[in-house]
């Protein structure tokens, strides 16, 4: 059952949803809502389930929230592309929301770039 109650920002609550979009190789994920210790397992679970894909956007301005667990998930994709050698772009949230990104450093040791990235993100030639 969905409460009916203000997200911590004090706008409606949205309940937490993930968006995939493919083309071709290119895998767009688009989490609104929430993103919390409580939401984590359904992005990682939508994460883990992509298959044969090059590069994957992370769109993350459709969220009201994130917490540290969050930006430890944020964290461990980064590590994954890594390791498993895919292209990995992070979108950040809208300001005030990016706020946790910046004051934690990520957004100078992870792969963000500008939103109009996310508009055109064809896969690479």
């Amino acid at each position: 059952m969905e409460l009916d109650r203000p997200s911590s920002d004090g706008l409606p609550y949205e309940p937490f949803a993930v968006e995939l979009q493919r083309n071709g190789d290119l895998v767009v994920v688009q989490p609104r809502g929430e993103l919390d210790a409580a939401t984590i397992p359904e992005l990682r679970g939508a994460l883990d389930a992509i298959e044969n894909f090059a590069r994957l956007v992370l769109d993350l301005r459709g969220l009201s929230f994130i917490d540290s667990t969050g930006l430890h998930l944020l964290v461990e994709l980064h590590e994954r592309a890594q390791n498993d050698r895919f292209e990995l772009t992070l979108i950040a949230p809208e300001p005030p929301l990016d706020k946790a990104i910046r004051l934690c450093g990520l957004d100078g040791t992870l792969p963000f770039a500008p939103a109009a990235f996310a508009v055109d993100s064809a896969p690479a030639a």
